[in-house]
């Protein structure tokens, strides 16, 4: 044989095996660890998927987002109607709204609480009279307040 043959064909060998490593699937990315005295909000269940810290909620202090619209999670979806989880590892009870500037029904996300599904919510409508419901997929506004 000669060394023009052996060369191809190791040349192709290589080829071969880069071309399946790059089509192999890499291994599950990690969720994002909500980082201590934070809140996070995640665009799926238990605390997975693409996740949002705004600024306006963690500065330690009482503040609020009256309008998700312009908010974004990390990959760039806004936030509006999207949130299905969160992790709350401040000392703030955060309140989270289905309409704009803190108005509509509610959720309290209390301080230190860790993660919650919005799936199965206690939700207070302006009436009084708390149930249980889904609010997955339903926040546009939040406001966090320190006692």
């Amino acid at each position: 044989m000669s060394k023009t043959v052996i060369l191809r064909g190791l040349v192709g060998a290589a080829s071969a095996v880069a071309g399946a490593v790059a089509l192999l699937p890499g291994a599950a990315q990690a969720a994002y660890v909500c980082p201590a005295n934070a809140f996070c909000m995640y665009k799926n269940l238990n605390a997975t998927g693409t996740v949002s810290v705004q600024a306006a909620l963690n500065t330690g202090a009482s503040g609020y987002l009256e309008d998700f619209r312009n908010s974004h999670y990390s990959n760039g979806e806004s936030l509006e109607n999207s949130v299905s989880s969160v992790v709350n590892n401040t000392g703030g009870f955060v309140y989270l709204y289905d309409e704009w500037k803190r108005q509509g029904t509610w959720v309290v996300i209390y301080p230190h609480s860790g993660t919650t599904n919005l799936d199965n919510a206690t939700i207070f409508p302006p009436d009084g009279n708390p149930y249980k419901g889904n609010y997955n997929d339903r926040l546009t506004s939040a406001w966090i307040v320190y006692r």
